[in-house]
């Protein structure tokens, strides 16, 4: 205070259009805008796009030694829908990036579509969060770690 205020909506201004351009999906917290936020996650996901989610809960405390927040489990129901259209169950790439500028990505988690949602969203919610997690503290380990990328296969890589 007292600029906070401004210089918070100044950012704003410039990075709202920013992200806008670079096709971020905006997260609504309203139902409406919520199954907006589901919609296109889905259309891109139907349109061989890949999608970056952040499922950190801002309003929690963050870890000290990873520096990360509790994940929410709401994204999962884009796995959901995506079976529902598609008839294939959705995998989940956990990925760790550190301080350091390494990253690491983990072993898939593959969402079971028959399984019952309520037990199911969190099943996925702690297994990513438990992924990342343990990666992060790897590499917080040995810093020296090279970059770890395996190849995702995609389904044009299938015959």
């Amino acid at each position: 205070p007292p600029l906070s205020s401004a210089l918070a909506r100044l950012i704003c201004v410039i990075t709202v259009p920013l992200l806008r351009y670079l096709g971020c999906v905006p997260v609504y917290h309203d139902y409406e805008g919520l199954k907006r936020t589901f919609q296109k996650s889905l259309d891109l996901l139907l349109a061989k796009r890949t999608l970056l989610i952040f499922p950190e809960d801002p309003q929690q405390e963050q870890d000290p030694l990873t520096k990360m927040r509790p994940f929410q489990k709401g994204f999962v129901h884009i796995a959901e829908l995506y079976f529902e259209n598609t008839g294939l169950a959705l995998k989940f790439y956990p990925i760790a990036i550190h301080q350091t500028h390494k990253v690491m990505v983990g072993t898939p988690i593959e969402h079971h579509p028959q399984a019952i949602p309520y037990r199911e969203r969190p099943r996925v919610r702690s297994l990513l969060e438990q992924s990342i997690r343990h990666m992060y503290l790897e590499m917080s380990a040995s810093p020296n770690l090279p970059l770890t990328i395996p190849h995702i296969r995609t389904t044009s890589d299938h015959k």
